[in-house]
């Protein structure tokens, strides 16, 4: 891709992490994202139909950063104790907190949870099957979902609301609860 078109996409999208914290999406104009990146609304309509398509291309981004960083950990590891991929995952989000948390926020029209247990979730199958391949892969999928689905909103909760448990606390509570089940929690 041009760098001019990098350069303003990216301009367009930082724009929007700044209003974003600064303001409920539903206030959000294209002029506010245009005059806060520098350009006119006929730019911006250059690359994008809208807003929601801004967060769309956002959201993909940030699932393949995940994806990305999945890829680099070790499954087998991870299906043992899923400790160190959840810190990683952690450390990708601690890096830009507020625009996660904003983003996040916006639930009514985000699918970033989606698209990061979707991203996950093909690795983790995979991973398990080469471990396990006598078992069901429709069973597994349909369980690594439900685990996986139940972390990332978790996750997702705790990054949005006030916070009171320590992360570290959750990551333990989170891998007690995958392995041990609701015993685990007792």
């Amino acid at each position: 891709m041009d760098r001019r078109i990098e350069r303003t996409k990216k301009s367009i999208k930082d724009a929007f992490a700044l209003l974003i914290s600064q303001k409920s999406l539903n206030e959000i104009t294209i002029t506010d994202i245009a005059e806060t990146a520098n350009i006119n609304r006929k730019t911006f309509y250059s690359y994008y139909a809208g807003i929601y398509e801004v967060i769309d291309e956002i959201e993909d981004e940030i699932a393949c950063i995940f994806e990305d960083t999945i890829k680099n950990e070790d499954m087998h590891t991870f299906l043992e104790n899923p400790h160190k991929v959840l810190h990683s995952l952690d450390q990708i989000v601690s890096k830009n907190f507020d625009f996660y948390a904003n983003l996040l926020r916006m639930k009514e029209t985000s699918s970033l949870n989606t698209k990061i247990v979707g991203k996950i979730k093909e690795q983790i199958v995979q991973a398990f099957l080469a471990d396990y391949p006598d078992k069901d892969p429709e069973k597994v999928e349909v369980i690594i979902n439900f685990i996986f689905s139940g972390i990332v909103e978790a996750f997702c909760n705790w990054f949005t609301a006030e916070r009171k448990m320590p992360l570290k606390e959750l990551e333990e509570t989170l891998e007690n609860f995958t392995f041990y089940g609701i015993k685990g929690m007792v």
